[in-house]
């Protein structure tokens, strides 16, 4: 288990990867648990340390609706072919509304 900061919140998480793939279970006080390809935790990090406002507002928005989709049971599955259509489909449930 390795400890950083949560890819959508940027809060201290905690990050486990099963042995052979390239994935994570991220879980945070905020976001409380999803997963996420390394490619796309990769991405996300550059984002930030570039500061891409575009990005960085879909991450908020992510954050939501992972904390939603734990409370209805499920986890959230980010993947370099998803992330940007859930992020978008959650900024229009709660266009003002940040993490």
């Amino acid at each position: 288990m390795i400890s950083s900061l949560c890819p959508l919140c940027g809060q201290s998480a905690t990050f486990e990867r099963p042995p052979d793939h390239d994935e994570y279970t991220v879980t945070c006080a905020r976001c409380v648990q999803f997963r996420i390809t390394g490619p796309l935790l990769r991405s996300f990090e550059r984002s930030r340390a570039n500061q891409n406002a575009g990005v960085i507002d879909l991450l908020s928005h992510l954050s939501e609706l992972a904390r939603a989709t734990h409370q209805g049971g499920g986890t959230l599955n980010l993947t370099v072919d998803n992330w940007i259509d859930y992020g978008r489909a959650q900024r229009q449930k709660n266009p003002r509304r940040k993490a």
